[in-house]
């Protein structure tokens, strides 16, 4: 018990509090869209629909009900810097994870599709389809990645940190994944998650992680199908060959590296290296009532996008 909380009702708060962040979030969206469905129509429109509630109102409400709920619990961060080569190392062990897991989420939804009868809809290439580069980039490439890893890394690190980074790491991926509510980000947004809160907690340093974010969305939803699209057979060609040197040289980066998960602070203050304490383990945080209740909105929201869209 290191915040006056147990670690059962801690993480239930903080599932709690991020269930609210959703609900809230795709309560105002539904009436945003019914009420303005004129807006759908422009891409500057469809983007602010889908973030203006988001940030404006539900971000807000649930910064002030997690500082309420949920007394701080962080753990002594690393300080560890990064260089440019560094850096560079982890875009490509991120875009390397990106698309091979990209690749296994194509097949689950192109099977779910076949006992569907029609395509699995993928929320975000339906929204670039139908929107302007500029709107694109500053929503998907700048907005998003500066707010997610505030909502994601920093403030769940300050509150949950204190239980060690495995379980930081797993809870974090856990709660990010989900929040993109489709089967189609959720496997690579769950190991992007951990990569980027793995990051965060060994360097205590958020700009890492919002730059990484915002190279592989850039990457992602900006550069490649512009090059696919007015590159011709180069462009594709060129596109295929970072793919496929992106997962290998991923997978080599990742089986070199150190991984390092320092365990829970004992009751001296000293963090150890030690194994992970069991009653601090990402499945007993996954059964508690607030989780469940997270766990349980996002799930349906994922069969909502997956069968009914």
């Amino acid at each position: 018990m290191q915040n006056g909380l147990s670690f059962k009702n801690t993480m239930s708060r903080v599932g709690l509090c991020y269930f609210v962040l959703m609900l809230v979030t795709q309560a105002l969206q539904l009436a945003g869209m019914t009420l303005l469905r004129s807006l759908l129509e422009t891409g500057w429109g469809l983007w602010a629909l889908s973030y203006a509630p988001l940030y404006c109102i539900a971000v807000p409400v649930f910064i002030l009900l997690l500082q309420k709920l949920v007394p701080g619990t962080p753990g002594t961060a690393g300080s560890a810097a990064l260089t440019a080569g560094g850096w560079l190392r982890w875009l490509v062990l991120c875009l390397g994870v990106t698309y091979l897991f990209n690749f296994v989420s194509l097949g689950i939804t192109a099977l779910l599709g076949m006992l569907k009868g029609g395509a699995v809809q993928n929320p975000l290439a339906l929204m670039q389809m139908n929107s302007s580069p500029l709107a694109t980039f500053l929503f998907a490439c700048v907005l998003a990645p500066v707010g997610e890893e505030f909502l994601f890394r920093k403030l769940l690190y300050d509150k949950i940190g204190g239980y060690g980074v495995r379980t930081y790491v797993l809870v974090g991926a856990f709660l990010f994944a989900l929040f993109h509510a489709n089967l189609s980000q959720l496997l690579y947004a769950f190991v992007l998650g951990a990569v980027f809160c793995y990051i965060y907690a060994h360097t205590g340093k958020l700009r890492y992680t919002i730059l990484l974010h915002v190279a592989i969305n850039t990457i992602g939803t900006m550069a490649a199908p512009l090059f696919i699209q007015y590159g011709g057979i180069w462009g594709t060609a060129a596109v295929g060959i970072l793919v496929l040197v992106s997962i290998a040289a991923g997978a080599v980066i990742a089986a070199r590296r150190r991984w390092r998960f320092p365990g829970a602070a004992p009751a001296d203050g000293r963090e150890g290296e030690g194994a992970q304490r069991p009653a601090h383990s990402f499945g007993r945080a996954l059964r508690t009532p607030g989780m469940l209740a997270y766990t349980g909105l996002c799930a349906a929201l994922i069969l909502v996008v997956t069968f009914l869209t």
